[in-house]
């Protein structure tokens, strides 16, 4: 039996707790305020009232009930699935990433940048909690349901979409105005930290089980060590796919 693989999720975690403490530094030095200026400046001609209507839809999919439904939803599968270490995983993410977000806020204590009308959010700007509620659950669900899919285009389709929903909430929050595009590069980094963590905790799940191992045809099991030359090559695959409901009505505030 191979022995889980801890070091990739880990070097990602490295990796992302690194860069956000240069944008944590480059912050606090008054270093990110021509960069998030001119961000702004490129986002203000697709201010339409359509793309306004649209994001401030979509930006739900990263608000705390959607996020907290969502893993209710995937945490009673992967347990009726016998994946008690990913269901694990992702509320430790989850947690971390959100007692992360919330302290740094309040210890940085940014203020937001100017509102659009009718948009409204009292709580610090830097990071997007949104950001990070949507990279945290989202790639950390894609990586829970791609141990269960066998087919490379199946997983590539899963880590798609996730990184759809998660670009799309990130650009929601700066084209509605609520964030800084630093503050959005913070949170998808600190959700990037713990999705990473959650991952190494939970080791290299194993993969689904067959209905029955393949049976040789002599009986002893020395004939174990023969050369394979006729060896069965019938396998079963499964794969899980989630639906989520689209939002209709634009709520665009929080974090």
């Amino acid at each position: 039996m191979s022995t889980p693989s801890f070091r990739p999720p880990l070097v990602l975690a490295c990796i992302a707790a690194a860069l956000f403490a240069a944008l944590l530094l480059q912050l606090v030095t008054g270093g990110l305020g021509g960069a998030d200026a001119a961000a702004n400046a490129l986002l203000a001609p697709l201010r339409s009232a359509p793309l306004l209507a649209f994001f401030g839809a979509f930006t739900r999919l990263g608000t705390g009930n959607w996020v907290v439904s969502a893993a209710l939803v995937a945490t009673a599968f992967l347990l009726l699935r016998g994946q008690r270490r990913l269901a694990s995983g992702l509320w430790l993410a989850l947690a971390g990433a959100g007692l992360t977000t919330f302290a740094v806020k309040h210890l940085v204590g940014r203020a937001r940048p100017a509102f659009l009308e009718g948009i409204a959010a009292s709580s610090p700007s830097f990071p997007s909690s949104h950001a990070t509620a949507a990279m945290v659950a989202y790639a950390f669900l894609a990586y829970a349901f791609a141990q269960r899919v066998h087919r490379r285009g199946g997983r590539m389709a899963l880590w798609a979409a996730a990184a759809v929903l998660i670009a799309g909430v990130g650009f929601s929050r700066m084209l509605l105005g609520l964030h800084h595009a630093s503050d959005v590069a913070g949170g998808l980094l600190v959700g990037l930290f713990w999705a990473a963590l959650g991952a190494a905790a939970t080791g290299r799940a194993a993969p689904p089980r067959s209905a029955s191992p393949p049976r040789s045809a002599g009986g002893p099991a020395g004939l174990a060590f023969a050369p394979a030359t006729h060896s069965p090559g019938a396998g079963t695959s499964d794969a899980s796919h989630s639906a989520r409901p689209a939002p209709s009505h634009p709520a665009p505030a929080g974090g």
